[in-house]
C-alpha cells in the first residue's frame, strides 16, 4: 500500500472500504455505502461536530490512531441518532437509517482493518466540549458480531475451523436454500448470544436488547423499557474461578464474543463427526505448510478458494450439516476483551496436574511407548495451549 508521510490519504482509505464491501458484501453495493458515508459526514450540521471535526473527519481516520479513528465514528453515529430522535429532522429519516447502515458498515471495517495501517495521535482540541455517548442498536450489534464470528478462523494441530471459507462458499452459492440456512444459523447464533448484567451471571439473550450506550467505561443495555449495566466475567487468583464484574469497555470494539466452551475441544471431542471439516482441514494444512508466513489468512483462504477447493468436489449439503452440528454445540457471551485476555491466560491452573501426570505416564512407559507417547505427550502439549490461549 503506497503511503503518505506514513499514513494512507483519504482516497486509499476510501479504496480499502471498498474492497472490504466487494469481499464481504454484494458488489454492487459498494457505492452506495460510500456514497451513503461520505454525504453523512458532510450534511451534519452540530456546531460542536462541525468545528471540530466536520468534513475532514475522513482525512483524521486515515491519518490517526486506532482509537481516534472510532471515536470520531462513534461521534458521527451520535450525531445520527440525535438528529433521528428529532420531530424535524434535517435529514430525511430513510436517509438517516441509510447513514447509519454505511457508518456502522465503516465501523466494522476499521475494526477488521485495526493493524493494516499506521496512525498518529489525536490532534489537540478534535473532541474538546463533546458529550459523547457511543450507541449501538440492536441491528448495529447483530451485524458487527456476526461479522466477527464470520470472520474467525481457528488453525489447531489436527483440524481447523476456518469461518471465512465457509462464508465463501455459501454466503453466494448458487443453491438458495444452503445460502439461507448458513445465513440463518449464523444470525439466529448471534441473536441467542448472552450478555450479562448482575454479579450473579444474570444474562439476556442479544435479541432481547434494544441497543447499548457506552457512556466513558460504563455500558448500558436497554431491554424491556429497563437499563442494565452490563457485566463480564472475570478471573479471580483468590477463588482461582470466574466472578462477575462491572465491563470497563469504552467502545463496541473493546466488547468480544467469548466462547463458552473452547472451540478446540468440540472440534476434538467429536473429530469423527466431522469428516468433511478434516479433510478440508488437511488440504488447507498443506496449503499453509508451503505459504509465506506474511500472507494473511483472509487472502490463504481466498486463494484456496479459488484454485484448490473445486477440485475436492465438496458435498457442500453434507459440509454445512457438520458446519451446523459444530454451531450447535457453540454458545457465546458478551465478554469485556481486557477480562477475556485474562481468563484465557489464568483458566490453566487445573491443566498443571494433566501435564504432570502425563509426562509420568510417558516416562514409566517409554520402552512400550516408545513412538505413540512422544506423538501423545505433543498432541496433549498442544491440546492444553490451544486451549488456555485461543478461546
Amino acid at each position: 500500500m503506497k503511503k503518505t508521510n506514513g499514513y494512507i490519504t483519504t482516497n486509499e482509505l476510501i479504496d480499502l472500504y471498498s474492497v472490504f464491501l466487494d469481499d464481504y458484501l454484494t458488489s454492487g453495493s459498494s457505492n452506495s455505502y460510500i456514497s451513503y458515508l461520505k454525504n453523512a459526514f458532510k450534511k451534519l450540521t452540530d456546531s460542536d461536530f462541525q468545528n471540530n471535526v466536520g468534513k475532514k473527519s475522513l482525512e483524521l481516520i486515515a491519518c490517526s490512531n486506532y482509537k481516534t479513528r472510532l471515536k470520531i465514528v462513534d461521534c458521527l453515529k451520535t450525531m445520527l441518532y440525535k438528529e433521528s430522535q428529532k420531530d424535524n429532522p434535517t435529514i430525511n429519516k430513510k436517509t438517516i437509517s441509510n447513514y447509519l447502515s454505511s457508518v456502522n458498515k465503516f465501523y466494522i471495517f476499521l475494526e477488521f482493518s485495526k493493524n493494516k495501517w499506521s496512525g498518529a495521535t489525536t490532534p489537540k482540541g478534535v473532541f474538546k466540549g463533546m458529550k459523547i455517548n457511543s450507541i449501538y442498536s440492536k441491528d448495529d450489534l447483530i451485524e458487527a458480531f456476526r461479522f466477527r464470528l464470520e470472520t474467525q478462523d481457528r488453525y489447531y494441530a489436527n483440524i481447523s475451523f476456518p469461518c471465512r471459507l465457509f462464508s465463501k462458499i455459501y454466503k453466494n452459492n448458487s443453491d438458495v436454500r444452503l445460502k439461507n440456512e448458513y445465513n440463518d444459523m449464523l444470525e439466529g447464533k448471534i441473536k441467542e448470544t448472552k450478555i450479562i448484567y448482575s454479579d450473579k451471571g444474570d444474562s439476556i439473550r442479544l435479541d432481547s436488547v434494544e441497543c447499548i450506550v457506552i457512556k466513558g467505561t460504563k455500558s448500558i443495555m436497554k431491554s424491556g423499557g429497563k437499563n442494565y449495566t452490563i457485566f463480564t466475567e472475570k478471573y479471580d487468583k483468590d477463588t482461582k474461578g470466574g466472578i462477575f464484574v462491572e465491563s470497563k469497555a469504552t467502545s463496541l470494539s473493546e466488547l468480544s464474543l467469548d466462547h463458552d466452551e473452547a472451540l478446540h475441544n468440540i472440534l476434538t471431542c467429536n473429530i469423527t463427526n466431522y469428516p468433511i471439516i478434516k479433510r478440508i482441514s488437511d488440504e488447507l494444512a498443506k496449503t499453509k505448510n508451503n505459504t509465506p508466513k506474511e500472507m494473511s489468512s483472509s487472502k490463504l483462504l481466498s486463494d484456496f478458494f479459488e484454485k484448490e477447493y473445486s477440485k475436492m468436489f465438496i458435498d457442500e449439503t453434507a459440509l454445512l450439516a457438520e458446519i451446523k452440528n459444530v454451531f450447535g454445540e457453540i454458545g457465546l457471551t458478551i465478554m469485556d476483551v481486557r477480562n477475556n485476555s485474562s481468563k484465557n491466560k489464568n483458566w490453566y491452573v487445573e491443566e498443571i496436574f494433566l501435564i504432570s501426570f502425563f509426562w509420568y505416564v510417558v516416562h514409566r512407559e517409554q520402552t512400550v511407548l516408545k513412538f505413540g507417547a512422544d506423538w501423545a505427550a505433543n498432541e496433549l502439549f498442544l491440546l492444553i495451549l490451544i486451549k488456555t490461549k485461543s478461546k
